[in-house]
Order: structure tokens, then C-alpha cells, then sequence
């Protein structure tokens, strides 16, 4: 039985972990389930044709894919909607790592802020 170095030991240690493909596959489910679920976009009826235009001019559909992966990813999502000077709906993507939701103190709580 022949003794092995330990230069002998790490060179092919190195070379059995160039070897191989890493695959994040965190990525990949996410991906695959957020574009699953949001690949046909989500349609309004009954609505005026002003609300119509202005969902498609602020590219809500992209948005709400945003959402989607952010649940898919952390559980949960947060998204503003505001009113901007022009008087114009806006929407915004909140990071579910910097936001939190305030409950009030009843017996069932519900938010508040």
C-alpha cells in the first residue's frame, strides 16, 4: 500500500471539484413556478377603459410577475400603490427584507399599516 502526500491528496481533490457542474437549483424552481403562474396575465372586466390604459401603461403585468417571485422566494410581498403628481396610479415593488405589516390590537388582528 503506497503512502499518498498531501499535495498528492488536495491536486486531486481540486480536480474532482473542477469536475463538476453546479446548478442552483433555488433559481431554477423559483423561476419555473413564478413563470408558470403568472405566464398568462391577469385580466380585468367591467372596468372603464381609462383604468385598462393606465394598468397597461405602468407595465403591470411585469410588476405583478415581480410579486409573484418575491412570494415564491420569501412567502410574502409587499407592493405600494400611489397616487403621483400627474395624478396617475403608480405601483411599486416593496422588498419583503425591509418592510413589515402593523396589526391592530384586537382580538383578531387585522392591518392597519
Amino acid at each position: 500500500m503506497a503512502k499518498l502526500s498531501i499535495n498528492t491528496l488536495l491536486n486531486n481533490y481540486n480536480k474532482e471539484l473542477t469536475d463538476n457542474i453546479i446548478i442552483n437549483h433555488c433559481k431554477y424552481i423559483t423561476d419555473t413556478i413564478t413563470a408558470y403562474v403568472f405566464s398568462k396575465p391577469i385580466q380585468y372586466n367591467n372596468i372603464s377603459k381609462n383604468f385598462a390604459e393606465n394598468m397597461i401603461l405602468i407595465d403591470e403585468d411585469s410588476h405583478n410577475y415581480e410579486l409573484g417571485k418575491q412570494v415564491s422566494i420569501f412567502g410574502n410581498s409587499h407592493e405600494l400603490v400611489y397616487i403621483d403628481e400627474d395624478n396617475t396610479i403608480r405601483l411599486a415593488v416593496l422588498s419583503p427584507i425591509n418592510c413589515f405589516v402593523v396589526y391592530n390590537s384586537a382580538i383578531i388582528p387585522k392591518p392597519i399599516a
